[in-house]
């Protein structure tokens, strides 16, 4: 048990923590179905470049250049659709980190239903702004950033840790216009770094953001959310959010004798 707490110790003083995936194969096979979808659904199935060259200079194929930013929108979700075909992506994720995620959530966990894809080339415009996702999400969940290539510097995202994105929280209301709020964040946010075959950890509380990719790479990066089944939900119905996908004995006996129960009534 000591040893479990001290493997996590980052993250329960920082609220986030970049751990090495627990089966690299299987983050390999995620990773090489991810870009034979791509192939697909950006018509790019006549580039030979290798796996971590394909992504990372993925800008600079002449199909992705002709497309407008509603083209390539609209690729992306017909990816992100793919990728989530019968949930063996999903599956597979979880199963690579499982035994870091119960060591955290316990046995009983439910799983974001899809597994969301972020794409963001050199100099992309939208970078995505300071926020924090709870509220809406629930602060008992953790969220995993999955980077499909290194992400350093301009790549990595940017965290603010637990102390300071909890202090901040606390005094939002002083805040009279969004420059001052965000130059606060960014004066405590830290860089992480993250790169392929390691997973990044964090509580959904923290305010986090990225900047504009100067890097001459495209961004790949996978997210999701995990919690207990048994902690609340925040204001997403866990129905329409989430999917269980591991249970402890005890929960499996009693999820069996409440449907009988249903069942009976």
């Amino acid at each position: 048990m000591e040893k479990k707490n001290i493997e996590f110790s980052n993250l329960q003083f920082k609220g986030y923590e970049v751990k090495k995936n627990d089966n690299h194969l299987m983050l390999v096979e995620i990773r090489n179905d991810v870009v034979n979808k791509l192939k697909i659904a950006f018509d790019l199935q006549h580039e030979n470049k290798q796996t971590e060259e394909f992504l990372n200079k993925f800008h600079e194929f002449e199909n992705i250049k002709k497309l407008s930013d509603g083209e390539f929108n609209e690729k992306r979700r017909q990816l992100i659709e793919r990728i989530n075909l019968n949930g063996v992506n999903l599956k597979k994720l979880f199963n690579s980190c499982e035994e870091k995620i119960t060591n955290l959530l316990g046995q009983d966990i439910v799983i974001q239903k899809n597994i969301n894809l972020t794409i963001q080339r050199p100099n992309d415009p939208y970078p995505t702004e300071i926020h924090r996702d709870s509220p809406p999400n629930s602060p008992y969940e953790i969220a995993l950033w999955i980077p499909l290539t290194d992400c350093t510097k301009s790549k990595a995202l940017y965290l603010a840790p637990l102390e300071n994105s909890f202090e901040i929280a606390k005094n939002l209301q002083k805040y009279n216009t969004c420059s001052t709020f965000e130059e606060d964040v960014i004066k405590v946010s830290n860089n992480v770094p993250v790169s392929f075959g390691e997973v990044l950890y964090f509580s959904p509380t923290l305010f986090h953001y990225s900047i504009k990719n100067e890097e001459n790479e495209t961004r790949f990066s996978l997210n999701l959310r995990i919690k207990n089944m048994f902690t609340p939900y925040g204001l997403k119905h866990p129905a329409s959010f989430f999917t269980p996908i591991k249970h402890s004995i005890i929960s499996s006996i009693g999820l069996k004798a409440s449907q009988i129960e249903n069942d009976n009534e």
